[in-house]
């Protein structure tokens, strides 16, 4: 059983996660999700809920927008990845992005973590399979 944590802002972005990976993925059988409330919220509240639940095990995969607005705070998904890893390191993560960022932007990001959301969300496009199972291989642990 493997436990996807999904971000972001687009409701739209975050049901296509879930139906792209719940049709495709190897594990399909085995996913769960569970979604954090953006609205209203703190950026230390929120990185504090979710390191929590990486910390416990609840977790195995985080995939978040590159950009996170809480309507209080907007905040980069890169700071939540690099704070829950200072506890767990190497805990997996994607981010999905609508924007071409070049990895160098962030520290301590891996540029073969970041996909473009509109392939992912594109079964027709030439990197949807390859998205699908490094996200597989993820939630797998290897």
């Amino acid at each position: 059983m493997a436990t996807i944590a999904i971000l972001n802002n687009s409701e739209e972005v975050r049901e296509g996660i879930k139906k792209t990976l719940l049709a495709h993925s190897a594990n399909k059988d085995s996913l769960e999700f569970v979604e954090y409330s953006l609205k209203k919220r703190h950026k230390a509240d929120l990185m504090a809920a979710v390191d929590g639940d990486v910390q416990a095990g609840a977790i195995q995969l985080l995939i978040a927008g590159d950009v996170l607005d809480t309507g209080w705070e907007e905040f980069s998904s890169a700071d939540l990845i690099e704070f829950c890893q200072r506890a767990t390191p190497g805990f997996p993560y994607i981010i999905l992005t609508e924007a071409e960022i070049a990895a160098s932007e962030w520290d301590n990001i891996l540029s073969t973590h970041i996909f473009p959301v509109s392939y992912f969300l594109k079964e027709d496009s030439e990197l949807f399979g390859k998205m699908v199972a490094e996200i597989d291989r993820l939630c797998a642990g290897t």
